[in-house]
């Protein structure tokens, strides 16, 4: 799985989108009408002992993922109305 998170939206918090791993980051971003512009991060999204791990890069975004991403994943799902 993949994954990119833009950043917020008036008071909202940031938004973390996964997709499937064979679609490329940057058609993926473009088909919501988005442009890199707003991305923080962009990778992948692993499944290791009951917990989401996000980790790597996205080449076509030229993003990585940052240290912070995985506990927002698992937070997000956890807790998705919060």
């Amino acid at each position: 799985m993949k994954y990119v998170r833009y950043k917020k939206i008036g008071m909202a918090r940031d938004v973390m989108v996964t997709f499937d791993k064979r679609v490329q980051h940057r058609d993926f971003t473009q088909s919501l009408g988005k442009d890199e512009v707003g991305v923080i991060s962009a990778g992948f999204v692993k499944h290791v002992d009951g917990e989401l791990i996000c980790y790597g890069e996205s080449v076509s975004l030229q993003c990585k993922s940052l240290e912070e991403d995985t506990a927002l994943l698992n937070r997000a799902l956890s807790h998705p109305l919060s």
